[in-house]
């Protein structure tokens, strides 16, 4: 029945397309992004309903609970948390993560979306890592910035910043998810976000951003693994923890070429990056995570943040 379906789909998409005019291309794109959309929520609800399954087998093996005897009850428990769930504004959603190397981080959650990883400590309401590869033309993205700051599982919450001084600062940025609505919307998601004085979020931080850009342009795919430096006993905004500082990692893997860089958490004019650079012994020290990249370099790539602003406007049309 489902192939009988698609079949008339199919057929009624491309008549449209054939007919052209009011009726024609536009509205074949319209509806091809609605199926995509279709799509990626159907999985993330077959993603977000397993991993439930997965969470109460566990639970009921631990209780010492026969898990056999108890598989139709639990598969209806996941059934009727699913239905319950809202997969944007609240609710943990269990998207497929990517196809990417992720360092272990304890005390951490995993959070999947389509464009970046998020190991998130529900208990300093803060990512420890977030972990993303950029391509060149995922940074000409060209849809206006969103404005959706959303709390996800045990997050913190966007209003915990109200009046604070702080920014919501983006680690995978909004800039480098500009190329999808959903990929967009995700990365406004709380798990992606850590608390940042402007004086340094809108400076140097954005210019290391704007440089990582001009980086993936010209050379082509980079990982990226950024985060925030914790110590044992942080300032606390609330109950989220303020980072006295911020890392960010730039692997290129075609290359074998690999840049660290730490800034403290002060205001910093944009400027060369220079000062920034440090090395990935000195963040696996502060962190306590290992990386498995190899040995950073001493001196930032070349960036030509002119080409890629040229590129951008190109692309945009603006």
């Amino acid at each position: 029945m489902t192939l009988i379906w698609i079949t008339l789909a199919v057929a009624a998409l491309i008549t449209a397309f054939l007919l052209g005019g009011k009726y024609g291309h536009g509205w074949l794109q319209e509806e091809l992004a609605k199926e995509r959309k279709l799509r990626a929520d159907l999985q993330a609800e077959r993603n977000l309903a397993v991993a439930l399954l997965s969470r109460a087998k566990k639970a009921a093996a631990t209780a010492g609970l026969d898990v056999k005897k108890l598989f139709p009850f639990l598969t209806l428990l996941a059934m009727i948390c699913l239905a319950s769930c809202d997969g944007g504004g609240g609710a943990l959603v269990y998207a497929q993560c990517p196809k990417i190397p992720v360092p272990a981080v304890a005390g951490t959650e995993k959070f999947c979306h389509t464009a970046y990883v998020s190991l998130y400590d529900a208990q300093l309401k803060v990512p420890r890592l977030v972990a993303y590869e950029l391509t060149g033309p995922h940074t000409l993205g060209c849809l206006p910035r969103a404005s959706g700051f959303h709390a996800e599982g045990d997050s913190a919450k966007p209003s915990e910043y109200d009046g604070s001084g702080q920014d919501l600062g983006h680690q995978d940025p909004a800039q480098d998810n500009a190329w999808d609505e959903q990929v967009s919307h995700d990365s406004f998601s709380m798990v992606n976000i850590a608390p940042q004085l402007p004086g340094l979020n809108r400076q140097e931080w954005e210019r290391l951003e704007e440089s990582v850009r001009a980086w993936a342009l010209e050379r082509g795919d980079l990982l990226v693994y950024v985060g925030p430096v914790i110590p044992a006993a942080p300032k606390l905004l609330e109950d989220i923890a303020v980072p006295p500082a911020f890392w960010k990692i730039v692997i290129d893997r075609k290359r074998g070429e690999v840049l660290a860089f730490e800034m403290p958490q002060r205001e910093i004019p944009k400027g060369d990056l220079a000062p920034w650079v440090t090395t990935v012994k000195a963040i696996e020290a502060q962190t306590g995570i290992r990386f498995n990249v190899g040995t950073a370099g001493k001196v930032p790539w070349p960036a030509d943040l002119a080409g890629w602003h040229k590129a951008h406007k190109e692309a945009c049309g603006k």
